[in-house]
């Protein structure tokens, strides 16, 4: 019986994280494999996310004629781990630079590729909200997995 739930949980993330590489494909995060950030450490870079967690926080940005739009998070990782927070000014300095093409994402942050044309920000926030709700659901998922195999 255990090893059925296992191979129904591990199909069911396996598709989640083939979602979440589709989400990031043309930029440079891994959205399968984020740190958890809590609310107070969020909190000390001057983000209000309640009581909850981040993995991403992500923010669209848009060059100054809303044509060319793109999404980013402040929280850098690598290999799952929390490497540095910027903060919101921070934050926007660096994807507008990006955007603007006057620096790579150097520090990994873009989520995903750019969005062009008329609807550039709308179709960058709805891809945003869309890799919300399957990045959630994938690490609710992902705990609960843990969770049963240590029962």
């Amino acid at each position: 019986m255990r090893e059925l739930r296992d191979k129904a949980y591990s199909k069911v993330l396996d598709i989640m994280r083939n979602k979440l590489n589709d989400y990031s494909s043309g930029g440079n995060v891994d959205l399968a494999n984020r740190p958890m950030v809590s609310a107070d450490e969020m909190a000390k870079y001057g983000y209000d996310i309640g009581n909850n967690y981040a993995t991403t926080y992500t923010s669209t940005f848009s060059d100054p004629y809303g044509n060319i739009a793109g999404n980013f998070t402040p929280i850098q990782a690598q290999n799952g781990e929390l490497q540095s927070i910027l903060t919101a000014n921070e934050l926007q300095d660096y994807a507008e630079a990006v955007i603007d093409g006057r620096r790579n994402d150097d520090l990994g942050l873009q989520i995903g590729g750019f969005y062009n044309g008329a609807n550039a920000i709308s179709d960058a926030e709805r891809e945003a909200r869309k890799q919300h709700y399957v990045q959630e659901a994938y690490n609710a998922l992902l705990q609960r997995y843990l969770a049963s195999r240590t029962q």
